[in-house]
């Protein structure tokens, strides 16, 4: 059933673009393997959904010790991307629904997504309307991409025991959570140790403020993924949209990790980190008086939404972004401004990324 579905998927593609290209040949081959063989020294294996034109994880390539199974569907982001021989890259979109599904590509490639839907500029605030026009409309191509379903591609890889999948990685652009359901029993299992996710933290009936207005908010994803077992580890805000009112639409990078592996793999609570924001606000003064000399305290609970989460992010960064620096370590951990049970180590995203192979560069 799932080779006829690509074999007509292929065929849709070819009677599009006229021929069979050699990208939907890689598919096809990689789809008709009954079990791809792992090269010797992997010792785990890490999926990329949306590498773009380079996958994050091309250091942890270089060791030898992993596999990366890699799905990029834009043709050209595709052609431009490395090759190695520990790295699986496939021409293809991932989903639920196997077959051909159209992906539209704005000016701001980043924003490339498989949701029609475009959002209303005129909702956001002057200084993010060019960046949705940019990222939602403008003079956005309509291609037309494979689908393949992550389950038929990872019982390809799976078949030899013991080697787990450390990370699932997805940037799809609204489609995460769809991108992780089309893992189907893996998710029921032990398989997969952490998954990554973009999510936009805002409540459902802020579904607007989104740039692809039907894409599930981060309320929506956790409550899913928890009813298969994973529970959010860590998140960090990557950007924020702000409307015309004030409202704030944070974008985060989330962490869920298998409950099922939780003690085994060492998860550390990261709850008594920022999530004071009392505190996070007396640090932000604290670091404003050394830098600029005293100054009146700020009410920070008289600030918009936005402005709230800007000052949070700025500290964060801060407290994270060199710990070789010690009067800054001391200030952010060591005078128990931000909870006596706070330590880089939890708090901080850059080493517990670097730990599993995510590239920071």
């Amino acid at each position: 059933m799932i080779m006829a579905v690509l074999r007509f998927a292929v065929c849709t593609l070819s009677l599009i673009y006229g021929t069979a290209t050699a990208e939907e040949a890689i598919l096809e081959k990689f789809m008709r393997n009954e079990y791809i063989e792992i090269p010797s020294g992997v010792k785990s294996i890490i999926v990329d959904i949306g590498a773009f034109n380079k996958t994050e994880f091309w250091e942890r390539l270089l060791l030898g010790d992993v596999l990366v199974l890699g799905f990029e569907p834009m043709p050209l982001k595709f052609a431009q991307h490395p090759r190695h021989p520990n790295l699986i890259l496939l021409p293809a979109a991932v989903g639920t629904v196997p077959g051909v599904r159209s992906i539209y590509i704005p000016e701001y490639e980043e924003c490339a997504t498989m949701l029609p839907g475009i959002p209303d500029a005129a909702v956001f605030s002057d200084q993010h309307q060019e960046f949705i026009r940019d990222c939602s409309g403008g003079a956005r191509v309509e291609l037309q991409a494979p689908v393949v379903r992550l389950e038929d591609a990872l019982q390809k890889l799976l078949l030899s025991e013991g080697i787990p999948i450390d990370l699932l990685k997805v940037d799809a652009q609204g489609m995460d959570l769809d991108v992780v359901l089309s893992a189907g029993s893996f998710l029921n299992s032990s398989v997969i140790k952490r998954l990554k996710l973009e999510a936009w933290n805002v409540a459902p009936k802020d579904r607007e403020l989104l740039p692809y207005p039907e894409a599930p908010v981060k309320p929506e994803i956790t409550a899913v993924l928890q009813s298969y077992g994973f529970s959010i580890e860590r998140c960090w805000m990557q950007g924020m949209l702000q409307a015309e009112d004030g409202r704030a639409a944070p974008e985060e990078d989330c962490f869920f990790v298998n409950d099922r592996l939780a003690e085994s793999i060492g998860v550390q609570s990261w709850g008594n980190c920022f999530e004071d924001r009392d505190a996070v606000f007396e640090l932000h003064h604290l670091m404003s008086s050394i830098q600029f000399g005293e100054h009146p305290r700020e009410n920070f609970r008289m600030l918009g939404e936005y402005d709230q989460l800007y000052t949070l992010d700025v500290v964060a960064k801060h407290c994270c972004g060199n710990p070789e620096i010690a009067a800054m370590q001391q200030l952010c951990w060591g005078a128990g401004v931000l909870g006596v049970n706070a330590s880089y180590e939890a708090c901080c995203m850059e080493p517990f990324l670097m730990s599993i192979g995510y590239s920071l560069a």
